[in-house]
């Protein structure tokens, strides 16, 4: 054996330290894959529960997040190593967080569309309080956590014609877009009056969403 055939029980350990380098090598290799998996696989999972299920979507996600408070920390005690990996992990639970308000933000999107939405005529319907109140769980995290006040992601969608219509008839390059309100031409002024007011549209949606949807109203 390569131990008891040396008289020189350091010349053994030098000659051992090779084998033993590439074996670590190998069980880091293989750690950093498997870990890699077990990223994929939790993107994957958090993906397939939407936009139907955002509160499952959110315990995958979640054990996202965590994992990556886990790495960071150990990294740091590791003074530097693994950092490569560390951050791809950060930025996939970054992204991963930015495409999950995108599909549900789309899917509340299209139900406005189709509902001609800041129309007054008729009730929301059952689909688009369903869009407004699955957004709103999964934000809810987010708030309970946030340290400063966030705009509620269904708000941000709900307010998007009444901002670009104000951007329209105030920003754009027309000459008129810079005169002061009381400047304003006729024509201005009857758009304006004639959009919905946004708070009067918001308290009906509000008062037939659930009471755990209203709870962050009031």
């Amino acid at each position: 054996m390569l131990v008891t055939s040396s008289d020189n029980v350091d010349e053994a350990t030098r000659r051992l330290n090779g084998p033993m380098d590439k074996l670590r090598k190998v069980d880091l290799a293989k750690q950093y894959v498997e870990l890699l998996k077990e990223v994929n696989d939790l993107v994957s999972d958090t993906r397939s529960h939407l936009p139907g299920n955002p509160k499952e979507a959110l315990k995958p996600y979640d054990q996202l997040k965590s994992l990556t408070i886990t790495l960071r920390q150990k990294q740091e005690n590791a003074e530097g190593a693994g950092i490569h990996l560390v951050n791809h992990v950060d930025q996939t639970t970054t992204r991963l967080w930015a495409e999950m308000k995108k599909i549900m933000t789309d899917e509340f999107q299209v139900e406005l569309t189709a509902s001609k939405w800041p129309s007054e005529k008729g009730a929301p319907s059952k689909v688009w309080r369903d869009c407004f109140e699955k957004l709103l769980e999964l934000q809810y995290p987010e708030l309970q956590s946030a340290k400063e006040p966030l705009i509620l992601l269904p708000m941000a969608v709900l307010a998007k014609p009444f901002i670009q219509n104000f951007r329209y008839q105030f920003m754009s390059e027309k000459p008129t877009s810079t005169l002061l309100p009381f400047d304003l031409p006729i024509h201005k002024l009857t758009a304006l009056r004639s959009t919905p007011s946004f708070g009067r549209l918001l308290s009906r949606v509000v008062s037939r969403c659930s009471f755990k949807a209203r709870r962050l109203f009031t």
